[in-house]
């Protein structure tokens, strides 16, 4: 799908089921009644659109606008989408509120991706299954249910390793990281 076969007024949202970040973003979009057009980050829209949208970048969320301009990073999409939609703002209106607000964002996005990342990549026993069937219906929809896995199987060997390269988790360290998860998560725990 190229940019010049959306010549409607919608916005786009190019992003992934198994994407924290584009949940995120259609969470949004679905709170503030925007009216978008989900489009499935395979294969083809990563070559075709997203890739020449974010300088060569196989990056997801990617929205465009009914203007035609592309935005990316789940964070600058809702602050532009926000100085475009001031009804039910999500930014709260006093300082110190707007404060605790962004440190939520802050824990939710830079944070708990550890743990996201760890119990999803580090637990294959219990999520190959899911994680291919994901992934391959992510970026190879077209395919035939039965064999549609297959197409799971290149962006899970790409991801797999991120928990431990780029993360730095490690067997040392997942004790620690699921007992601060834990802690993060109880419903006893209160940050205030």
């Amino acid at each position: 799908m190229t940019s010049s076969q959306h010549a409607d007024n919608s916005f786009y949202l190019y992003g992934s089921p198994v994407s924290f970040y584009t949940v995120k973003v259609r969470s949004y979009l679905h709170y503030k009644g925007i009216p978008f057009v989900e489009v499935r980050a395979t294969n083809k829209i990563f070559k075709e659109f997203i890739e020449p949208a974010t300088d060569g970048w196989r990056v997801i969320p990617v929205l465009k606008t009914p203007q035609g301009h592309c935005i990316q990073d789940s964070s600058i999409i809702l602050d532009e989408l926000e100085s475009a939609y001031t009804d039910r703002s999500i930014t709260p209106p006093g300082l110190k509120q707007q404060v605790v607000s962004s440190l939520f964002e802050l824990l939710g996005d830079e944070w708990l991706v550890f743990p996201a990342m760890h119990y999803r990549w580090n637990f294959k026993k219990h999520n190959l299954k899911y994680i291919l069937n994901a992934f391959g219906q992510s970026r190879s929809p077209h395919w035939p249910k039965a064999v549609r896995f297959l197409g799971g199987i290149m962006p899970a060997l790409m991801f797999a390793n991120v928990p431990r390269f780029i993360l730095g988790i490690n067997k040392k360290n997942s004790p620690a990281l699921e007992a601060w998860t834990a802690i993060t998560l109880s419903t006893r725990h209160s940050f205030f």
